[in-house]
């Protein structure tokens, strides 16, 4: 009876060791998965790849997916409007797309994606009626709704950059339920009383997803 009880004790343990070995090798196997087919497709993006990452995600687990970053710098905020945060910018060249990743705290808060040579890059847009929607495909129609009041539109005219971007939220709060949906800004005079009607028809040309809006503003900073 006695050798019985070891045998049965050891085989459990034993059991539990191999059920804990194979859930590691799972959640390995996940986590290497977008990492995996960027290294074999030489540097491209996932056309998927927006939906495999959230913002909060430790800025150790984006490195470990999608490498290191080509350039980092930092923005004191205090400087420019007189506020604390501290803004670090991550910025990824891939052959498909540019990627901009905002973090603070070592965790992801906003990542902005800037796609081209056709690498049809999906969006999210809840209420399109396109089942996925492609960054530089896609335009601004009636599914961005100019009544809504949670939507905003913000704009930036410099030396080197035109742009709009319209923002919508989507959700309950918390979690990332803003998104920043970006265009060339040319052709219009009135630029202090934007309307959304104005954009109807232009091609959607980069895509944000945040958790605070106002990180959506630092789209060229860059690029």
């Amino acid at each position: 009876m006695k050798d019985f009880i070891i045998n049965l004790i050891c085989g459990s343990l034993g059991g539990l060791v191999v059920y804990y070995i194979q859930i590691a090798n799972e959640k390995k196997k996940k986590k290497n998965h977008i990492k995996e087919r960027i290294e074999d497709s030489k540097k491209i993006i996932p056309q998927d790849f927006i939906y495999s990452i959230h913002i909060g995600m430790s800025m150790n687990k984006i490195e470990e997916i999608i490498g290191l970053p080509l350039f980092s710098h930092t923005i004191d905020e205090n400087e420019l409007f007189g506020n604390d945060l501290i803004i670090n910018i991550n910025e990824y060249r891939f052959e498909n797309c540019f990627i901009k990743i905002i973090h603070q705290n070592n965790q992801l808060s906003a990542i902005i994606i800037s796609s081209y040579n056709d690498s049809k890059i999906e969006l999210i847009k809840p209420d399109s009626e396109l089942e996925k929607p492609i960054i530089g495909k896609f335009c601004v129609d009636g599914t961005f709704d100019n009544e809504n009041e949670s939507n905003e539109i913000i704009h930036e005219i410099s030396m080197r950059d035109s742009w709009f971007g319209i923002i919508e939220y989507h959700g309950r709060f918390g979690g990332y339920n803003y998104y920043c949906y970006y265009g060339i800004l040319q052709g219009i005079d009135d630029l202090e009383n934007l309307k959304i009607e104005q954009f109807k028809g232009q091609i959607i040309e980069a895509f944000g997803l945040s958790s605070n809006p106002e990180l959506f503003k630092y789209y060229s900073s860059t690029f």
